[in-house]
């Protein structure tokens, strides 16, 4: 019967119901789990019956409880380290458990009476030599059994060997056979891999040149795109000029034919009396045969001049200190409607051409907003620097 206790420093404790059977001699086992603070402490176990305190002591954290005759006992655990010349140094004490004693059959006397009894005594010595000679004739034969196995053991292992050592032999021929064809092989591989790395390098430098090439066409070609749009847009607005201006002599062809069949018919109506000089007084001329040319200072005043077709107006702004001519309207009919005013001639983007900036700059454009200046470094250097402009200086 095994009892099992844990002892966790001072605390000593049992998981179940701690019952013994009277009688009982050499059978009961105390088994204990420490803790660390148990290291290195030699351990004894207190057996206490009836106040009768009997030590045993615990090796390999067990310990053989001693006979229990009466009919309560407790259990406890003592550590002891011990200095170098045998006294004590430091001791640790548990706590004292109680167990219950049961009667057992052993109580009832007759072991005394078996005790007594020679014959039970000399029947049980027969029956343990009959099998300690068993044993013994067992174990003849076991190491018998076992010199012949050892010696078929040696046999086989020699032959083992033999053979294993001329499998050696020819696996190291074999190996040294494949290292010089590696060796070869592996020279002509590195010649193969550098022949390759050489190859990549001129390859890499074959792309590298095609890629600046093409960044470069692609940036040209970029360019040529940037100033064929411009172009189409110069286009697109001379285009939208001539349109304009092709209009414009259209209805002034129409007005000039107009206002001369009038003229004829006032003639010969009587209606005008031409001068002395043969000439018209300005007084007998219509209205529609003259042009009035007005300005304006935003768009917005168009529709509040009073002119008549073919009248004109000019749109006055400042540019670089210089009141200028920006955009040019011809009156088509009722001057009050906004639709009948359009564009005449060129704007001053087209006029630009020859725009003069600060007091020495000439020949300046606009490029994708900004204007473009060509001068002199002289012309530069005294020139008032626009942040909208873009300057040729040579």
């Amino acid at each position: 019967m095994i009892l099992k206790f844990n002892v966790r420093g001072e605390k000593l404790t049992c998981d179940k119901d701690l019952i013994i059977t009277e009688g009982n001699k050499g059978t009961c086992e105390a088994e204990f789990v420490f803790d660390a603070v148990w290291d290195n402490y030699a351990k004894i176990c207190i057996f206490e019956n009836e106040g009768e305190c009997l030590p045993v002591a615990v090796i390999n954290n067990k310990a053989i409880l001693p006979l229990a005759e009466k009919m309560s006992a407790k259990i406890g655990v003592v550590g002891v380290k011990m200095l170098e010349d045998g006294a004590a140094s430091t001791r640790i004490s548990t706590n004292m458990l109680a167990i219950d004693i049961k009667n057992g059959a052993a109580s009832s006397g007759a072991i005394e009476k078996l005790e007594k009894d020679a014959e039970v005594w000399e029947i049980h010595l027969a029956e343990m030599n009959a099998v300690l000679k068993d044993v013994e004739d067992a174990g003849k034969d076991a190491l018998t059994n076992l010199d012949e196995k050892r010696a078929e053991i040696v046999k086989i292992v020699d032959d083992m060997s033999d053979d294993i050592e001329a499998r050696s032999q020819e696996a190291q021929a074999v190996i040294d056979d494949l290292g010089a064809g590696i060796e070869e092989k592996s020279q002509a591989a590195q010649q193969v891999i550098d022949g390759m790395e050489k190859e990549v390098a001129e390859a890499s430098d074959v792309v590298a040149e095609l890629v600046r090439d093409a960044m470069a066409s692609e940036q040209a070609a970029q360019n040529s795109a940037e100033d064929a749009q411009l172009a189409a847009e110069d286009s697109i607005r001379a285009s939208q000029s001539a349109q304009s201006s092709e209009a414009g002599a259209a209805d002034y062809a129409g007005i000039s034919s107009q206002a001369y069949e009038d003229l004829l018919n006032m003639i010969n109506s009587g209606d005008i009396v031409l001068a002395q000089n043969g000439k018209l007084p300005l007084s007998s001329i219509p209205a529609t045969a003259t042009q009035e040319i007005y300005v304006v200072e935003s768009e917005d005043e168009l529709t509040s001049l009073t002119a008549q077709r073919g009248d004109l107006a000019e749109l006055v702004e400042e540019i670089d200190g210089v009141r200028t001519i920006t955009k040019t309207w011809q009156c088509l009919g009722d001057a009050s409607v906004r639709e009948n005013w359009v564009v005449w001639g060129t704007s001053y983007a087209v006029q630009s051409g020859n725009a003069e900036h600060s007091n020495t700059s000439a020949n300046a454009t606009m490029i994708n907003g900004h204007r473009i200046v060509e001068m002199s470094e002289e012309e530069f250097s005294n020139a008032v620097k626009d942040e909208d402009t873009y300057y040729l200086v040579y």
